[in-house]
């Protein structure tokens, strides 16, 4: 007698030898477009392979700021949340919201929390190459309105307030 046999799909493990525009975006900005990473796991072996090219050719385009697997691996801290903006209850929901999972929980939101400049600079984290930006007065300059448009790198998403998992529909009458 027929049974139905289904095929098991077999996850193929991600390629990280060589990384698609998709990866990198993910690595830098922490946004997953496409293509990026699946698991921490993965995203982290990634890092570990392409962190020295990622953090050369950021410095020399984002001064003053940092890749976003940078803040979740390596500094392992998040920047301050500007006071008042939310309650710890909503900066939770932001975390947990299932639509950013490609952050991995970790909060990455520019306009919530203090700028990465003024972090590194606060923190004694700037490379010597910042601090004579900054000693020039362009450091703020350039990390606010610097070639943001490169195709690998627009910024980290501005985090808005949680909303509600499922879409209540209207009552018809």
């Amino acid at each position: 007698m027929p049974t139905n046999r289904r095929r098991r799909v077999q996850r193929r493990r991600q390629q990280i030898t060589v990384l698609t525009v998709g990866q990198r975006y993910h690595l830098e900005t922490g946004m997953h477009l496409l293509d990026g990473f699946d698991d921490r796991a993965t995203f982290e072996a990634a890092w570990e392979m392409h962190r020295p090219d990622i953090m050369a050719d950021f410095a020399a385009q984002q001064p003053g700021r940092r890749p976003f697997a940078w803040w979740l691996l390596d500094h392992g801290e998040e920047r301050p949340v500007l006071h008042g903006r939310l309650t710890a209850a909503e900066l939770q929901a932001i975390r947990d919201d299932e639509r950013r999972g490609m952050y991995f929980g970790y909060l990455h939101c520019e306009g919530l929390q203090e700028s990465e400049v003024s972090y590194l600079r606060r923190r004694g984290l700037l490379t010597a190459e910042e601090r004579k930006l900054d000693a020039d007065g362009r450091l703020d300059e350039l990390a606010e309105d610097g070639p943001r448009q490169r195709p690998t790198h627009r910024g980290p998403m501005t985090c808005s307030e949680p909303r509600p998992k499922t879409n209540p529909r209207p009552s018809s009458s």
